[in-house]
């Protein structure tokens, strides 16, 4: 099942900066919020439906008295099949142009009732309703597909197949010691044309993915376990602790011991 938490909430606190090891899909109801994610703010009031990779801490500050909304919580696994790349692709996937704030006032009854469902549905946990969630899922993926087009990739090609395939290692094995002129070698491609598609389509270069999703998994091990920095070095794939520290930091706008405290 894809949906990791889905929930309504009307209380009206904000959220310092924090991170989940899943993406993220926030619809606004009511209320208007301020939206930081990596130093840009973006303002999004009723109607707006946010888009959060697992790779982007964010906060949240409520403007207004009253502020409602929806929140579902999706596995990374949703974006590593073939099947479902095109549409989770908006998850994920940062190239050129990328909004995270879409407006679907005059199509608000279109998310709304498919949020609440969806919502339902995870409370009340009926026969086969994983099923159901992964397609309802799927039927907002074609919603926000049909509002939005240009923030979902295109269409499948070689290249792009490409990029899709490096994007699911470097998720499952982040721990690897990869390259970008090995990997060139590997696909049969220059490392220029490599880098070229790979920024195009995701937002990142290709090495620079790479270690976000290691640093994902460090901050998933900072925060759920008690291992040490060494270990978490290890099992991550930075070169040393002082490299992992220093890139953290640099990163995050943190050491991994002062993340660890905050988590």
């Amino acid at each position: 099942m894809y949906i990791l938490s889905a929930k309504y909430s009307d209380d009206v606190k904000g959220f310092s900066r924090h991170f989940h090891d899943a993406h993220e899909l926030l619809y606004v109801i009511s209320g208007r919020i301020l939206v930081n994610v990596g130093g840009e703010e973006r303002e999004a009031g009723e109607g707006s439906l946010l888009v959060f990779s697992r790779f982007e801490e964010h906060s949240v500050r409520v403007l207004t008295p009253e502020y409602r909304r929806f929140t579902l919580l999706i596995s990374p696994d949703v974006v590593l099949g073939a099947d479902n790349y095109i549409l989770s692709s908006i998850l994920i996937n940062r190239g050129g142009g990328f909004d995270r704030v879409i407006d679907f006032k005059k199509d608000e009854n279109t998310i709304s009732l498919l949020m609440k469902r969806m919502t339902c549905e995870y409370l009340e946990k009926p026969p086969m309703y994983e099923k159901t969630l992964d397609s309802m899922l799927m039927c907002l993926l074609v919603s926000i597909y049909r509002a939005r087009p240009k923030l979902f990739l295109e269409n499948e090609n070689t290249n792009t197949e490409i990029v899709r395939e490096i994007q699911g290692r470097f998720e499952r094995e982040y721990a690897e010691r990869f390259t970008l002129s090995a990997l060139a070698s590997e696909y049969h491609i220059s490392t220029s044309h490599l880098s070229h598609i790979f920024k195009g389509v995701t937002g990142y270069a290709p090495i620079e993915y790479l270690i976000i999703c290691r640093l994902s998994a460090a901050k998933k091990l900072l925060s759920s376990t008690d291992k040490s920095i060494k270990e978490i070095v290890d099992l991550c794939g930075f070169s040393d602790e002082s490299n992992f520290s220093r890139t953290f930091k640099e990163k995050v706008g943190m050491s991994p011991t002062e993340f660890r405290k905050i988590t």
